[in-house]
């Protein structure tokens, strides 16, 4: 689910059981997306400090950051399936 603006009061039930593709996300807004039960979180960027802090919190909802290419490829590919491979950092469009 492509979303364009991933702050944290633009987030609601309609993520749940779905995977974010947002080009930037900071850490209230993922804890907010993980809360409401989204299977992922791919973006374009994260500030290094919201990173360490997921890293330290052993977050279990697989969280990628792709380049800008892979970025617009997954934009394109917006309401198709997707498999997060959280342990070996791959992206599947079904």
């Amino acid at each position: 689910m492509y979303l364009e603006d991933a702050q944290e009061e633009h987030l609601g039930k309609e993520i749940e059981g779905k995977v974010i593709l947002t080009k930037l996300i900071d850490r209230v807004a993922i804890f907010k997306a993980i809360g409401l039960d989204a299977n992922g979180i791919i973006t374009e960027d994260l500030e290094n400090a919201d990173f360490v802090d997921l890293t330290e919190k052993v977050i279990e909802t697989p969280i990628m950051i792709v380049n800008g290419e892979n970025f617009k490829k997954l934009v394109k590919a917006n309401g198709k399936k997707v498999y997060l491979g959280g342990k070996d950092k791959s992206i599947v469009i079904l």
